[in-house]
């Protein structure tokens, strides 16, 4: 992890460093990765792809008040083996689960998303982001080899294989895999989506 093409600092030293552009390489990951969620109104940009199979993801910004309103630059590189969890409380659920901000240029490579029951009334789920909110953007994202599924959901669930929910632009993305549901049939209420679950 190093802030600024010219100057290679460590991570310890960023938050006295006014920079653009927080540079992730590949040495350290998933945990640099991780730490994305330590600097929420940042820019980052991959330097190379990373391999995160192996460990769950824990959500990015999954309620109201922790949201995401930096931009990740993948650079054409690819996130292979993303395993979202979903706790129990999370609204939003995804790479990143309530965007403000710019996801572009990333590659998803045999991500999987598995929504369970929730203690919340509604769920937005996607591999992406979960929400996508007025002004947010969503460009040049794929997703390849995706399981996207939904087991018995009481609550209002809104599944997309990019973007749960679309308020925003979602701009030269796909989605290729699989999408299974059943909260349909039982709770009788939801929208389900190759892209995007609800735009």
């Amino acid at each position: 992890w190093y802030v600024h093409k010219s100057s290679f600092t460590s991570i310890s030293k960023i938050n006295f460093i006014k920079t653009k552009e927080i540079f992730l390489s590949k040495q350290g990951y998933p945990l640099k990765l991780d730490s994305i969620r330590y600097y929420s109104s940042k820019h980052f940009k991959l330097v190379s792809d990373i391999d995160v199979a192996g460990r769950e993801w824990t959500v990015i910004g999954g309620s109201d008040v922790d949201g995401f309103y930096g931009s990740i630059d993948g650079d054409g590189h690819r996130i292979t083996g993303l395993n979202i969890a979903v706790n129990a409380k999370n609204i939003y659920t995804g790479f990143i689960g309530n965007n403000f901000g710019q996801i572009s240029n990333i590659v998803f490579e045999d991500p999987i998303l598995l929504v369970r029951d929730s203690e919340e009334s509604e769920i937005y789920a996607g591999i992406v982001c979960g929400y996508n909110n007025i002004l947010a953007k969503v460009e040049q994202c794929k997703v390849i080899g995706g399981q996207v599924s939904s087991n018995v959901c009481k609550s209002k669930t809104i599944l997309g294989g990019v973007v749960g929910h679309n308020n925003g632009d979602i701009k030269a993305s796909s989605y290729s895999g699989t999408i299974t549901s059943d909260f349909l049939e039982v709770a009788g209420t939801g929208y389900v989506g190759g892209i995007v679950g609800f735009n």
